[in-house]
């Protein structure tokens, strides 16, 4: 007997993805910097997946357009590895520029790992 693969729904996903990162990004800054992490994201990654022009973030929430749903797996799941490298890299960097001392922080500009804003 053969199964049929279940149909994902991206735009669910999709929402919930975003709204777990914006919630992530937020908390201990605010909601207006949550939205500009991820507003800048999209603005770097647009180009390579023209449908990130579904996703609609706000201070507070996120939006996704049913449109997605018309994306294939393949291209929602590059976007989300994309956004994962993207925002792991960028908010360890937060991070640490957030909570080690001077004299850390330029051993970090020594080595070039620089941190600084």
């Amino acid at each position: 007997m053969m199964m049929l693969a279940k149909r994902v729904n991206f735009k669910h996903v999709t929402t919930h993805f975003f709204t777990l990162l914006l919630n992530l990004v937020v908390d201990g800054t605010s909601n207006e910097y949550g939205a500009v992490v991820l507003q800048t994201i999209k603005k770097k990654l647009i180009k390579e997946y023209p449908f990130f022009k579904y996703v609609e973030i706000r201070d507070d929430s996120v939006k996704v357009d049913f449109a997605i749903n018309t994306v294939s797996k393949q291209q929602v799941g590059k976007l989300f590895k994309s956004v994962i490298g993207m925002i792991s890299s960028d908010f360890l960097k937060l991070y640490l520029q957030q909570r080690l001392d001077k004299e850390d922080l330029e051993f970090f500009n020594e080595i070039g790992l620089g941190l600084s804003s």
